[in-house]
């Protein structure tokens, strides 16, 4: 296959060569279980905790707070198993909105609860689940304040940090969260490991019940621990973190290069989003097609996009985000997301944009 011009960060990324690198080397010398006492379990054990200590430092957490996991969808099953229901936003990723113990409310719901009197409700027994930056629009959300308010009604609370990781600074004590979900592969580390914070406050007060059995992870989370990806990991976010003021102002730029071909041509467009976002998400829609088809025949160009969360590929339905939104009937259906990276260049958005417009003509029957 020839090399295609990649937009689809959100739901995926590259892993960096030196990430490679670093797995490859561990694979061959440092294969040894960490649980083990012998020194092939020792030295693994020690690499595991310095990679521990980084990951930490990186969202400002404590080493004992990290629980590593296989990736978000798992972190946020574990969470939620901490309580018999969870109540969730409408943004929420569907392996948050299926899960049987979930309820969906409005952004309201908090406010309308604490409304009510102490005696009429009881939430002690529930989890509040809300993410951080939203996969489909980029839209970063006021979590802190949800935090506050949920504790107040007595609920644990989940943030999905999925995609804030490498877009935006993330506090985990400053935020006040319970629990946070993360996925590695999202800011180029492989597939297949990610991590759950869980607060020394929450661990201090309850014993965590786990889904996957063992004494691994501090009895949180059993299975031999993934050590060379959790080293790649380590090196994967030190470089994410380092470069995340560096990558949203680039993907400003391509934004703006996108906007300003778009605007030119003189195409109608909507543009999906919050009040506040990261850069490298952007939520764009068109009347009269389909955003798989548009995505189809960017793909035919070359160039891959997504038409939302990878998790829906292949559903035609209107996204529930963008239905949530209340994005106009004659927009809803036409919706592609472009998320970009430090990889990325001018040139490439310029030639994305121009496909755009030579598409689009194509689908609705105008062609010059």
């Amino acid at each position: 296959m020839d090399k295609m011009i990649y937009f689809d960060h959100a739901s995926t990324t590259y892993v960096y060569p030196e990430v490679i690198e670093i797995i490859s080397e561990t694979m061959k010398e440092n294969w040894g279980n960490p649980m083990n006492l012998h020194s092939y379990g020792m030295t693994a054990n020690a690499l595991v905790k310095r990679a521990r200590v980084r990951i930490a430092e990186a969202i400002k957490a404590d080493p004992s707070e990290i629980v590593f996991t296989s990736c978000s969808s798992e972190s946020n099953a574990l969470a939620i198993n901490q309580r018999d229901k969870c109540i969730c936003s409408p943004y929420e990723h569907h392996d948050i909105k299926d899960n049987t113990k979930t309820v969906i409310v409005d952004e309201d719901f908090l406010d309308r609860c604490l409304l009510v009197t102490d005696s009429l409700c009881d939430y002690n027994n529930y989890i509040y689940a809300h993410m951080l930056v939203n996969n489909e629009t980029g839209e970063i959300f006021d979590v802190k304040e949800k935090i506050e308010k949920a504790h107040k009604l007595g609920m644990l609370v989940l943030i999905d940090a999925t995609q804030a990781l490498g877009n935006i600074p993330i506090d985990a004590h400053e935020l006040g969260a319970d629990f946070m979900s993360f996925s590695f592969h999202k800011v180029h580390a492989p597939k297949g490991i990610g991590a759950l914070y869980v607060s020394k406050q929450i661990q201090e007060k309850m014993k965590i019940k786990p889904i996957i059995f063992g004494s691994q992870e501090n009895n949180m989370r059993g299975g031999t621990s993934n050590v060379p990806y959790i080293l790649g990991s380590a090196e994967a976010i030190d470089k994410a973190i380092k470069e995340t003021h560096l990558k949203n102002a680039h993907c400003q730029g391509l934004r703006d290069a996108i906007f300003e071909k778009l605007v030119l041509s003189n195409m109608p467009f909507i543009v999906n989003e919050g009040k506040s976002n990261v850069p490298s998400i952007l939520n764009i829609a068109f009347p009269d097609i389909t955003g798989e088809s548009l995505m189809l025949a960017l793909d035919a160009d070359g160039i891959c996009v997504s038409t939302g969360s990878a998790c829906n590929s292949g559903d035609l339905k209107p996204s529930e985000v963008l239905s949530y939104m209340k994005v106009s009937p004659k927009y809803i259906n036409g919706a592609i997301r472009i998320s970009m990276s430090l990889e990325n260049t001018y040139e490439e958005a310029v030639e994305l944009a121009d496909s755009i417009v030579k598409n689009y003509k194509i689908l609705t029957g105008v062609v010059e």
